[in-house]
């Protein structure tokens, strides 16, 4: 036998290690993405269950992009029970969601112009359309934004 081959002791180890390494990281992302979730979904419970709970609101916010799918979800679900008062609520956070998202050293919050926002006086068709055109901007924008595993990303991708 040469002396140029790798005992396979080391081999052995040296595979071990990257297993190892490659599973921690399996492991940290997985960690990641449970915590955003439940956070999230802890988050939005609490907005649902009382709208002027600030701290929640303060919470989603701080979350960025992160939220969005959230946010557009509640739309939906507001949409199909018909509740005009929670779609005047989550449109209004899902557009200056976006607008945190997409513009973060900016000091001030201001609604997103690409987002619709339904209003107490909107007729039945108006908001039907407006719900429409978020869902329409989700479809497109949605890859514009860091997936779910993607954790500790809460801004826009460029």
């Amino acid at each position: 036998m040469s002396g140029k081959n790798v005992p396979s002791g080391l081999l052995l180890r040296t595979s071990l290690v990257f297993v190892l390494l490659g599973a921690l990281a399996v492991l940290v992302v997985g960690v990641g993405v449970f915590y955003w979730r439940q956070r999230l979904n802890g988050l939005v419970e609490s907005a649902r269950k009382t709208p002027d709970d600030m701290n929640a609101w303060a919470h989603i916010r701080a979350s960025g992009a992160r939220a969005l799918p959230y946010l557009v979800t509640e739309v939906q679900d507001a949409l199909s029970r018909n509740d005009r008062q929670a779609l005047v609520v989550w449109t209004e956070q899902l557009s200056l969601q976006v607008f945190v998202s997409d513009n973060s050293t900016h000091w001030e919050v201001l609604p997103d112009p690409d987002i619709p926002r339904v209003l107490f006086e909107d007729t039945q068709e108006a908001v039907s359309k407006k719900c429409a055109a978020i869902t329409q901007w989700w479809q497109t924008e949605h890859s514009k934004y860091p997936p779910s595993w993607m954790f500790w990303r809460s801004q826009r991708l460029n």
